[in-house]
């Protein structure tokens, strides 16, 4: 091989590269189109020559060509590629130090290799190269699969740099603040949290800047010993703030926990066809004589380890409890197997019920000391700093929510706790006093039927008393007005409405609307099956999770860590930079990704849109577009607020309405019929969903009415227009918004 490579004697530089026969190589003239690197064509050229090649292909007699060789390559040096993980750690490590990944790599070798290029851990070397600290240097002389790891990944950088996986150009920004999670990665370093999670990461961990001093986590404590951290988490305080999560599940408003096991098992359990079982392990385990319950230990935990794998077939996350060997008292252990293998057993007998189900979240938890705090979300408070707010996630009736909790909607899902009244005479005399103070508390209009002075309210006369009961009526009216904006059903005692309608405005409610979707596009989206994306794909997808866990997949560490099962069905709560590497390692999988795509197109947590291209426009050109954004949107559609005829539970009759959709506390109605002046509405018959959006809404059934009968009751009806259910409605509004 060496006299197929023809050499410069002066420069020595290579001139040309021949075959046995002593022709050109093709296949080194390729490799040097493609790579524009001398050394690199040759390592390409001189792969044909090896056994393991030959092994593979047989002895060839005419020169392979480029791709052959390169799919070779490509197989050959998979398994000493760097990771996603691990090519993480490089470049973590690398911002964390200030350098470029090749010269990482470069100031690694030079401290783990001699200059017979031969193995050294020593402290001195280490200490030298500025790379570790002194807990790091003690745990990489302590633990050999630290040493090995670190082996590993140097031969993988090696290969990585050769091949340019790296680029030069990476962003070193600046880390305000290191937070070490407490574990190491491959290279024997502190794991740190990524700098796009620092900021929620304290927020959510810190009740007050002043906790600092007291606080016990020694994570946080560590991070923010100097002045300068101290006084960047006070400007994070300033800006931010952390507020529990509550949510509406079966029309019950609750706080949301971060490990709530209950919701998620609620959510994903699901009958075990596959009829796995952990009665034979546990017999095993039970058997095992006290006495030799350590010496066995090894084969204890590569069972428990079995049965978390296991377990994530049926849905259940039992990872840790091969850990938990070592915590554990034998009783214990084999006390909790028996209680997953009974619960498993009830799944497949069917006799499992939601007490079952909270009850074994209950021992799950218990076994695991995991603790059921509540959830907080990290906002921006803008003008609202100070006050008692929350998160209420999910569509929300405003009423419900104000009468159980007295939370007021301030904007988007965030709301203020407020004392709720329940008088709504109170409300409008303490907004009258509030408004003499302060006139502008209120918008103009709410003083439209006690009368403005060009245009500017008549300060003057609202703050004279003798005129109280005007600017209370007109203040009345207006709240009578405000109560189509409130999402939710019309209370049965409309002061109710009234009473928060008022109170958004006091307290400074921003009348911002949740963003609407195209639903016909979205529906025309899904390829997927929509009855089997909103029942067993999210229990279906919870297995595929833990199992990615149990095994500690790149998929896992990448995306599927982040996701969780709650009461909005899978939900992921994460920075826009984590989602961009969510999305990223994703890919990699496109059966799970395009799943994933369908089940956010018909779901309705927005958090999951990052998944996929957003749709801005809304179309309503025909009537079943019109009717799924109705069922799906009710808040956009008119409360009846007149007087109405009812024939039957599903026939209205109202004179003069010319709205396409209207809703009562029963339900949602549409105009099926109209006729000089007299307007019929048919009841939609459609289940709504709180979680998922429902589609092909059927056409409500229309019934004969002569409307003859209700003609005397609008003797000053010009209209006259007439349609049925058969006929395309013309009406001139349509939903009303």
């Amino acid at each position: 091989m060496i006299c197929q490579i023809h050499r410069n004697y002066t420069t020595g530089e290579v001139e040309r590269v021949t075959t046995p026969k002593g022709v050109a190589s093709t296949l080194y003239n390729e490799a040097l189109k493609v790579t524009k690197d001398v050394e690199k064509a040759l390592n390409i050229w001189a792969t044909a020559y090896t056994d393991s090649f030959n092994k593979k292909y047989g002895d060839w007699v005419e020169e392979p060509n480029l791709s052959q060789v390169m799919e070779f390559i490509n197989i050959d040096s998979k398994e000493s590629k760097l990771s996603t993980t691990e090519a993480l750690s490089i470049l973590n490590t690398s911002q964390l130090l200030g350098v470029q990944p090749e010269q990482l790599y470069f100031n690694l070798k030079n401290t783990f290799f001699n200059s017979n290029n031969q193995l050294v851990i020593d402290a001195d070397r280490l200490r030298k190269s500025g790379i570790y600290t002194e807990d790091e240097i003690i745990d990489l002389l302590q633990f050999p699969s630290l040493r090995a790891g670190l082996i590993d990944i140097l031969s993988k950088m090696k290969n990585s740099f050769y091949e340019n996986t790296f680029t030069s150009n990476i962003d070193l920004s600046d880390y305000p603040l290191i937070i070490k999670t407490g574990e190491k990665n491959k290279l024997g370093k502190n794991i740190i949290i990524p700098p796009s999670e620092v900021e929620d990461y304290l927020i959510k961990n810190l009740k007050s800047v002043e906790e600092i001093d007291s606080l016990d986590r020694t994570d946080i404590k560590d991070a923010l010993s100097t002045p300068e951290a101290k006084d960047y988490v006070k400007s994070l305080f300033y800006t931010y703030q952390a507020v529990p999560v509550y949510t509406v599940k079966s029309g019950i408003l609750d706080v949301k926990l971060k490990n709530d096991l209950a919701v998620t098992l609620l959510e994903t359990v699901t009958v075990n066809e596959d009829k796995i079982s952990f009665s034979e392990a546990t017999s095993f385990i039970r058997g095992i004589p006290q006495e030799d319950w350590y010496s066995r230990g090894e084969e204890v935990v590569s069972l428990l380890k079995d049965i978390e794998w296991e377990a994530a077939q049926i849905g259940l996350d039992l990872v840790g409890l091969a850990d938990s060997y070592s915590f554990k008292s034998k009783e214990e252990v084999v006390g909790f197997l028996e209680l997953i293998d009974d619960f498993n057993i009830s799944t497949e007998e069917l006799t499992v019920n939601e007490m079952d189900i909270l009850d074994l979240a209950s021992e799950i938890n218990e076994y695991f000391d995991i603790n059921d705090s509540v959830n907080s979300k990290v906002i921006a408070p803008n003008k609202f700093k100070g006050r008692d707010l929350a998160v209420i996630e999910g569509p929300v009736d405003e009423n419900y929510v104000y009468k159980v909790g007295g939370f007021i909607r301030l904007f988007n899902d965030v709301y203020e706790r407020v004392d709720p009244v329940g008088d709504f005479e109170t409300v409008l005399e303490n907004v009258y006093q509030a408004v003499r103070a302060n006139p502008e508390l209120l918008p103009k209009e709410a003083f439209s039927s006690f009368g403005l002075t060009k245009g500017s309210i008549d300060f003057k006369g609202i703050y004279d008393l003798a005129n109280k009961d005007l600017v209370k009526a007109s203040i009345r009216s207006f709240a009578g007005r405000k109560i189509s904006d409130i999402p939710g059903e019309i209370s049965e005692d409309l002061d109710i409405s009234k009473e928060v309608a008022l109170l958004k405005v006091l307290h400074g409610s921003l009348e911002t609307t949740r963003p609407y979707k195209d639903l016909s596009i979205i529906n025309k989206s899904i390829t997927g099956n929509k009855e089997y994306l909103v029942s067993d794909f999210v229990s279906d997808f919870y297995k595929q999770l833990l199992t990615n866990k149990v095994e500690e997949t790149e998929l896992w560490n990448n995306a599927l860590k982040y996701f969780q099962i709650n009461s909005n069905g899978i939900d992921v709560d994460v920075s826009d930079e984590v989602k961009e590497q969510i999305k990223l390692s994703l890919l990699n999988d496109q059966q799970l990704y395009d799943a994933l795509v369908n089940y956010s197109l018909i779901s309705k947590n927005d958090n999951l849109d990052f998944l996929r291209e957003t749709i801005d426009t809304i179309s309503f050109d025909t009537i079943e577009s019109r009717r799924d954004f109705a069922v799906n949107y009710p808040e956009t559609v008119k409360k009846v607020d007149k007087e109405y005829t009812r024939l039957s539970d599903n026939t209205l009759i109202l004179n003069n309405s010319h709205d396409e959709f209207i809703k009562l506390n029963d339900g949602m109605y549409e105009l099926t019929n109209y006729e000089n002046g007299v307007s019929v509405y048919s009841k939609i018959r459609a289940i709504t969903n709180p979680q998922y959006f429902v589609f092909d809404v059927s056409s409500p059934l229309y019934e004969e009415v002569n409307l003859e009968d209700f003609k005397e009751q609008s003797p000053n009806i010009t209209h006259n227009k007439k349609f049925n259910i058969n006929q395309a409605k013309t009406v001139e509004q349509g939903i009303t918004c």
